[in-house]
């Protein structure tokens, strides 16, 4: 027999799973909002359980006649523990190193039963947040059964294209565009968290009010998540060898930033370097080093592999004793900021000279 639908067009029965756990509650909240038009009414109606609390009896049993009846539009979500959080509870229970299946042979028959024939009026959600063992019994079952029985839905963790067509998607529902400058800057600082990301494009649609274009200033000025993207701007230029962009970059974030601020910057840029150059003489290998460095890079940014040989050609571009100077110059400049030097600016200015000086020096020398 097939599931019957809920009556308001959906799935009586949705299996969901998967790690990109945003997705899956933006897609229970959009369905919330198809089935009530009033918060108080879809609260009232709204379901939640959690496996590791209730058993799948009770939750059938509810479902036919306890706190739902009689029946009218329900929602319920039933979200399953994490494998690992129910296996340390088993080992700590009996001493076994056997994690709990989520339901035995004869739930198992229970939830075929309600499969069968659902409730009227009602949804029912199973939710496992997480990448689920499709060894499992709970997968095998909810996965066995057909479309018109239970639709299943996977959310899975977004990547290069499918993460920008989602920032995308979501502005073009506000009817907003980005720029691609905006949106690799975006996307560099927030990586791929969908909440982040969610919260930071309210906020440009905000801060844009009519104007249909987010450009690069809006996402620099507003996201909190962006703000120390200009910090990352100017040891990016500094790894590049761009004496000019670097320089405007400097002039920028001592708008917005403090001198020893700044200097604190570069002096943890240089000491990124010389780490990096210890472990690379160690014979560590080069990708593993920046990642460690790095780690706010991801792989599925499409100018991945043009920073990690930046970064790495910086390390080698500049001696142990390069750098060990470098630091030495920034404590100076440090100490006379704090001691009310006139030209802060000026001898950090100074100090990016000598930086490239030092970075173009080797780099001749090495052709010869």
């Amino acid at each position: 027999m097939a599931a019957k639908k809920s009556g308001s067009g959906q799935p009586a029965i949705y299996f969901l799973h998967g790690e990109a756990t945003f997705l899956a509650e933006e897609m229970l909240s959009e369905l919330r909002g198809s089935l009530w038009s009033l918060p108080e009414e879809a609260n009232q109606n709204f379901f939640r359980y959690y496996l590791k609390e209730t058993s799948w009896t009770e939750i059938i049993e509810n479902l036919r006649t306890g706190e739902l009846f009689p029946a009218s539009k329900k929602l319920i979500l039933v979200i399953l523990p994490a494998e690992k959080e129910e296996k340390i509870e088993k080992d700590e229970k009996n001493g076994t190193s056997k994690g709990r299946d989520y339901l035995t042979p004869s739930e198992e028959k229970l939830i075929s039963a309600y499969v069968a024939a659902p409730a009227p009026e009602t949804i029912l959600i199973i939710y496992y947040p997480g990448r689920i063992n499709r060894n499992s019994r709970i997968y095998r079952l909810f996965h066995s059964f057909g479309p018109s029985q239970v639709e299943e839905r996977e959310f899975n963790l977004l990547r290069r294209k499918h993460l920008e067509h989602w920032v995308l998607n979501r502005l073009a529902r506000q009817g907003k565009r980005i720029s691609a400058e905006a949106l690799s800057c975006l996307l560099e600082a927030t990586g791929a968290d969908l909440q982040l990301l969610a919260t930071e494009l309210d906020k440009l649609c905000v801060y844009t009010g009519s104007r249909k274009q987010v450009e690069l200033e809006d996402v620099a000025a507003l996201c909190s998540a962006v703000r120390s993207h200009r910090e990352y701007e100017l040891t990016q230029a500094l790894e590049q060898g761009a004496r000019k962009r670097a320089f405007r970059l400097l002039t920028r974030l001592l708008e917005e930033k403090s001198e020893e601020y700044v200097v604190g910057i570069l002096g943890q840029f240089c000491r990124e370097l010389l780490l990096a150059k210890e472990w690379l003489d160690e014979g560590k290998d080069e990708a593993e080093v920046f990642r460690a460095l790095r780690p706010q890079i991801q792989p599925f940014f499409n100018s991945f592999g043009e920073k990690r040989e930046a970064f790495v050609r910086t390390a080698y571009s500049l001696t142990e004793a390069d750098l060990v100077s470098a630091l030495s110059k920034l404590h100076s400049i440090d100490q006379a900021i704090k001691m009310g030097t006139s030209f802060p600016q000026i001898i950090i200015e100074e100090f990016l000279s000598w930086y490239f000086e030092r970075r173009e020096r080797r780099r001749v020398n090495s052709i010869f």
